[in-house]
């Protein structure tokens, strides 16, 4: 079948969100540094520099979460340094797919460690089904209506 599923439980920020965080990450680090150039107080230096910092970091943050042949994927990336982690399917136990009536899917894999929930669209659906029941037992995977 050789498909990557792609869930929702992704973060992705929109360009222009980043663009904007960004821009005014720089802003208020550049006001912190001038509070400590010109000799403010540190209430006027760290705050700003703090909130700056921040807003720079968090508009570099992207993660992504799916499924495909190999097993479970969750990759998180901060500013171009990706760290992907990985569950082969043959250390995976069971599966819990909660069907919400139109809403989102929930599918709640277990192992001998802790693993990652993930969410999909309804219209996933059919294509998350058929994917799960290609790489597991039918005896290991219990859906909820």
């Amino acid at each position: 079948m050789s498909m990557t599923l792609q869930a929702v439980t992704g973060t992705k920020l929109p360009l222009w969100v980043k663009l904007i965080s960004s821009a005014t990450g720089i802003l208020f680090a550049g006001i912190g540094t001038s509070s400590f150039i010109s000799g403010g107080s540190m209430r006027t230096v760290i705050i700003p520099t703090f909130v700056g910092a921040v807003m720079i970091y968090v508009s570099g943050y992207e993660r992504r979460m799916y499924i495909d042949e190999r097993g479970l994927f969750r990759e998180t990336s901060f500013w171009g340094q990706a760290k992907v982690q990985s569950i082969p399917w043959n250390e995976i136990s069971d599966v819990r797919i909660v069907l919400n009536r139109g809403k989102k899917i929930y599918a709640i894999f277990h192992g001998n460690m802790p693993i990652w929930p993930f969410v999909f669209l309804p219209e996933q659906e059919k294509v998350l089904l058929d994917t799960i029941n290609e790489y597991m037992d039918e005896k290991k995977i219990l859906i909820e209506r």
